[in-house]
Order: structure tokens, then sequence, then C-alpha cells
């Protein structure tokens, strides 16, 4: 019998975040977000680099987040709750609902992909919010959204800098 790829054992995305800040993430080298290389403390606490901008979701500038790669989304999308809900997905006011809260709530599969830790990286959340789930390509026209951090934005596709890129090529691989 073949070896299951990726997370086999963490089934909750918090879960996934409190061992990348206290397990993997422990030393100043390592404590540097994705796209920007801003640096964190133990707090997750971000020290913007310098010429760092944003005109959009300045109040996740300074906090923290883990970024998935492949967005939640492109692997949501094919499970079935994601799609079309669950009878357990149901609110405490007796509505149904679907998405990335049934799927997280009722499927075990998902919930071990959305916290594979190979799938995450620590990210600045004004960089993580305007991500969205858009896919990466090349836009060598488009300018910068963040100043310094060459993160560039446009038309529903994203170019991270290239110090980053390798991280993403694998994550995909």
């Amino acid at each position: 019998m073949a070896k299951p790829l990726g997370n086999t054992t963490i089934t909750s995305f918090n879960t996934a975040k409190k061992i990348m800040q206290k397990h993997v993430y422990t030393t100043t080298e390592l404590r540097k977000t994705l796209y920007c290389d801003a640096t964190f403390n133990a707090k997750k606490e971000i020290t913007l680099p310098s010429g760092f901008k944003t005109n959009k979701y300045k109040n996740r500038l300074k906090r923290w987040e883990a970024e998935h790669i492949v967005p939640a989304e492109n692997f949501g999308r094919t499970f079935i709750e994601w799609r079309e809900g669950h009878p357990q997905c149901i609110d405490n006011k007796g509505k149904a609902f679907k998405g990335r809260k049934c799927a997280e709530k009722v499927n075990t599969e998902y919930r071990l992909m959305q916290s594979d830790l190979y799938n995450l990286y620590p990210a600045i959340g004004s960089v993580n919010a305007a991500r969205e789930n858009y896919n990466f390509t090349l836009l060598p026209h488009a300018t910068s959204n963040f100043g310094q951090c060459d993160v560039r934005i446009d038309g529903r596709k994203v170019q991270p800098p290239e110090s980053s890129r390798g991280a993403i090529a694998r994550t995909y691989l």
C-alpha cells in the first residue's frame, strides 16, 4: 500500500497555526514572512520591512497570519460539503450553510488538507487578505501593491516576489 502524501495527523487549522508558531518558526532566522521578508517575534508581532506600504486591509497590517499557498478554496471546491452543504451543516437559527465552514465541520480529509504545514507560510495579514484566493502568475507590467515588498496583484492574479517563488513552486509540486 502506498504511503499517504501530506498531512495525516493535524485536523485543526488553529492547531496547525500554533505548531507553526511554537515548533517551526522558532528562531530569528526563520521568523520571516513568505512574501515580504518581514520579521516577527514569538508573540506574532510583525516588524514591517522598510518601504512597505498598503492602502487596503490596514487593520491586518501588523498581524501575523498563516497563508495557504494553494488557496483553501482551490482544494475545498472538490468536496461536496463545500459545494452543496451537508445535513449536519445547520446554524443555530436552523439555516443550512455550505462552503469552507461546512467542509471544516464534517469532512476530516478537508481538515487535514487545510491544516497541512507544507501549504502554510507566515504572511503579513494585509498581504494575505489582498492575495485572497488568486492564482500565481507573472505580471511584468503591474507594479507592487505594497511598496518595496514586490507583490503585484492585478485582475485576480498575483505575482509573488522572486524570493518566494521557489517555496511556492515546491508547495504546488
